[in-house]
């Protein structure tokens, strides 16, 4: 595991002499895409803002990834062949709530 020490460094190198302000945003920085720039920089400052929150060892850093949404969304395009309607789209969503809301309840 790493300590926070260890993302500031990260992070602190990651954000050295590059203009986060400048538009349109480069394609390279540092030697790396700019999507892969961005995404250990938003790793970074995730993990930085969020591990102090939680109880020493119980942070998980895929939690706060999107990867819910992604399956979500595949799931979902999957099953309605990419043109869902509205009415799909409210019941997809009804039903991802549900099964969060059990996944969550400690008593079961």
């Amino acid at each position: 595991m790493y300590s926070n020490a260890t993302f500031i460094i990260f992070f602190s190198w990651l954000d050295k002499n590059v203009d986060i302000s400048e538009m349109p945003p480069p394609t390279t920085v540092k030697g790396m895409s700019y999507k892969l720039w961005d995404g250990m920089r938003i790793t970074c400052q995730g993990r930085l803002y969020l591990y102090p929150l939680t109880k020493h060892g119980t942070y998980n850093h895929r939690q706060n990834s999107t990867l819910d949404a992604e399956n979500s969304f595949g799931e979902l395009t999957a099953r309605t062949r990419n043109k869902p309607t509205a009415e799909e789209v409210e019941r997809h969503i009804g039903n991802s709530a549900v099964t969060q809301i059990i996944r969550a309840d400690t008593r079961r």
